[in-house]
């Protein structure tokens, strides 16, 4: 006779890591569950390191590209601002 608890038994659990493994990348979820041996060869872990070092290089670039244009608009406001003291200064001045 089958039971509820033999169901239970049979039943495959899902941990929050495999969730979490899943929605990250269902691909690896997959292959993980295949219970296939690691394919990790040391030039897979060297392609990994590098592309994580390119990756850096990226956003060091990405964050370096944007501090000009920060300090561009701030020298542009106080160029703005000095125009317009100056501006006032001479209208406001007896001459």
């Amino acid at each position: 006779m089958d039971t509820g608890a033999d169901r239970a038994r049979d039943t495959p659990t899902v941990s929050a890591s495999d969730i979490e493994t899943y929605v990250y990348c269902h691909r690896q979820w997959w292959y993980a569950a295949q219970d296939l041996p690691s394919l990790a060869t040391p030039a897979l872990r060297r392609g990994s390191a590098e592309h994580e070092r390119i990756q850096r290089q990226v956003t060091v670039a990405r964050q370096t590209a944007r501090a000009p244009r920060g300090l561009g608009c701030a020298t542009a406001i106080l160029v703005a601002v000095a125009l317009v003291a100056l501006v006032a200064a001479v209208l406001v001045s007896p001459w």
